[in-house]
Protein backbone atom coordinates (compact mmCIF):
# COMPACT_ATOMS: atom_id res chain seq x y z
CA UNK A 1 0.00 0.00 0.00
CA UNK A 2 1.30 3.48 -0.66
CA UNK A 3 2.33 6.06 2.32
CA UNK A 4 2.90 2.87 4.73
CA UNK A 5 5.70 3.18 6.83
CA UNK A 6 7.72 0.17 7.76
CA UNK A 7 9.16 -0.50 11.54
CA UNK A 8 12.60 -0.08 9.95
CA UNK A 9 11.83 2.72 8.24
CA UNK A 10 9.98 4.38 11.66
CA UNK A 11 13.42 2.88 13.41
CA UNK A 12 15.61 4.61 10.80
CA UNK A 13 13.80 7.68 11.71
CA UNK A 14 13.92 7.95 15.34
CA UNK A 15 17.50 7.47 15.45
CA UNK A 16 17.75 10.36 13.36
CA UNK A 17 16.11 12.75 15.72
CA UNK A 18 17.91 11.42 18.46
CA UNK A 19 21.34 11.99 16.45
CA UNK A 20 19.69 15.55 15.49
CA UNK A 21 19.15 16.29 19.19
CA UNK A 22 22.77 14.82 20.35
CA UNK A 23 24.31 17.30 17.83
CA UNK A 24 22.05 20.31 18.86
CA UNK A 25 22.74 19.35 22.67
CA UNK A 26 26.30 19.29 21.96
CA UNK A 27 26.41 22.54 20.04
CA UNK A 28 25.02 24.47 22.62
CA UNK A 29 26.73 23.02 25.67
CA UNK A 30 29.62 24.81 27.12
CA UNK A 31 32.63 24.47 25.22
CA UNK A 32 36.26 24.12 26.85
CA UNK A 33 36.60 27.10 28.39
CA UNK A 34 32.90 27.08 30.01
CA UNK A 35 31.43 29.61 27.15
CA UNK A 36 28.06 28.57 25.74
CA UNK A 37 25.39 29.59 23.79
CA UNK A 38 22.28 30.53 25.17
CA UNK A 39 20.24 30.98 22.02
CA UNK A 40 20.02 30.92 18.19
CA UNK A 41 18.68 33.66 15.98
CA UNK A 42 17.47 31.83 12.90
CA UNK A 43 15.11 32.74 10.34
CA UNK A 44 11.22 32.34 11.08
CA UNK A 45 10.46 31.37 7.29
CA UNK A 46 12.45 31.03 4.01
CA UNK A 47 10.41 34.26 2.66
CA UNK A 48 8.76 37.31 4.32
CA UNK A 49 5.12 37.21 5.15
CA UNK A 50 3.00 36.89 2.15
CA UNK A 51 -0.84 36.88 1.70
CA UNK A 52 -3.20 34.65 3.13
CA UNK A 53 -3.63 31.28 0.91
CA UNK A 54 -6.93 29.65 2.01
CA UNK A 55 -5.91 27.13 -0.88
CA UNK A 56 -2.79 26.12 0.14
CA UNK A 57 -1.25 26.33 -3.19
CA UNK A 58 2.18 27.27 -3.94
CA UNK A 59 4.04 30.45 -2.45
CA UNK A 60 6.07 32.32 -5.66
CA UNK A 61 9.74 31.93 -4.04
CA UNK A 62 12.97 33.58 -6.22
CA UNK A 63 10.21 33.08 -9.39
CA UNK A 64 9.17 29.72 -8.73
CA UNK A 65 6.44 27.89 -7.46
CA UNK A 66 7.35 26.30 -3.99
CA UNK A 67 4.56 23.89 -2.11
CA UNK A 68 2.67 26.39 1.26
CA UNK A 69 4.23 24.06 3.85
CA UNK A 70 8.06 23.97 2.97
CA UNK A 71 7.92 27.76 2.53
CA UNK A 72 6.24 28.05 6.17
CA UNK A 73 8.23 24.66 7.65
CA UNK A 74 11.53 24.75 6.00
CA UNK A 75 13.23 26.72 9.17
CA UNK A 76 11.14 25.45 11.82
CA UNK A 77 10.83 21.83 11.97
CA UNK A 78 14.59 21.03 12.82
CA UNK A 79 14.75 22.51 16.49
CA UNK A 80 11.37 21.27 17.45
CA UNK A 81 12.50 18.04 16.34
CA UNK A 82 15.66 18.29 18.67
CA UNK A 83 13.30 18.93 21.62
CA UNK A 84 14.45 22.73 22.04
CA UNK A 85 12.40 25.29 22.82
CA UNK A 86 11.72 27.90 20.16
CA UNK A 87 9.78 31.49 19.82
CA UNK A 88 9.37 33.52 17.05
CA UNK A 89 8.79 37.20 17.46
CA UNK A 90 8.58 39.64 14.80
CA UNK A 91 11.34 41.91 14.84
CA UNK A 92 10.83 44.16 11.75
CA UNK A 93 8.76 45.21 7.98
CA UNK A 94 9.80 44.22 4.91
CA UNK A 95 10.06 46.90 2.01
CA UNK A 96 6.63 45.13 1.16
CA UNK A 97 5.13 45.90 4.28
CA UNK A 98 4.65 42.60 5.54
CA UNK A 99 6.39 41.65 8.67
CA UNK A 100 9.32 40.40 9.30
CA UNK A 101 10.36 37.23 12.23
CA UNK A 102 12.85 35.82 13.88
CA UNK A 103 13.09 32.19 15.22
CA UNK A 104 14.69 32.31 18.75
CA UNK A 105 15.90 28.64 19.89
CA UNK A 106 17.17 27.63 23.48
CA UNK A 107 18.75 25.14 24.87
CA UNK A 108 16.69 22.10 25.89
CA UNK A 109 15.39 22.28 29.13
CA UNK A 110 15.64 26.31 29.34
CA UNK A 111 12.65 27.53 28.73
CA UNK A 112 12.89 30.45 31.07
CA UNK A 113 16.32 31.26 30.04
CA UNK A 114 14.96 31.66 26.10
CA UNK A 115 12.03 33.93 27.48
CA UNK A 116 13.90 36.39 28.96
CA UNK A 117 16.47 36.82 26.01
CA UNK A 118 13.21 36.91 24.17
CA UNK A 119 12.20 39.84 26.45
CA UNK A 120 15.45 41.64 25.91
CA UNK A 121 14.73 41.49 21.87
CA UNK A 122 11.55 42.45 22.02
CA UNK A 123 12.37 45.22 23.65
CA UNK A 124 14.90 46.36 21.50
CA UNK A 125 13.44 45.12 18.07
CA UNK A 126 10.85 47.59 16.47
CA UNK A 127 7.68 46.90 17.41
CA UNK A 128 5.57 44.89 15.51
CA UNK A 129 2.79 47.02 14.26
CA UNK A 130 0.18 45.00 12.37
CA UNK A 131 -1.21 46.09 9.10
CA UNK A 132 -4.57 47.95 9.12
CA UNK A 133 -6.21 45.66 6.34
CA UNK A 134 -6.52 42.34 7.79
CA UNK A 135 -8.82 39.68 5.68
CA UNK A 136 -11.45 37.38 7.39
CA UNK A 137 -9.94 33.66 6.68
CA UNK A 138 -11.73 30.61 6.66
CA UNK A 139 -10.69 26.91 6.43
CA UNK A 140 -11.69 24.79 4.30
CA UNK A 141 -14.57 21.84 5.40
CA UNK A 142 -13.32 19.38 2.80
Amino acid sequence: VKGEVTVRELSNAHEQVLRARREVEAALAPDTLGRRESVWLLPACGVTAFEHNPERGGVEVDGEDVAYWKVLGAYAFQASTAGCPVVTLPIGMADNGMPVGVQVVGRIWADEELLEVCSVLESIAHRFVPRPKHHACSLPTE
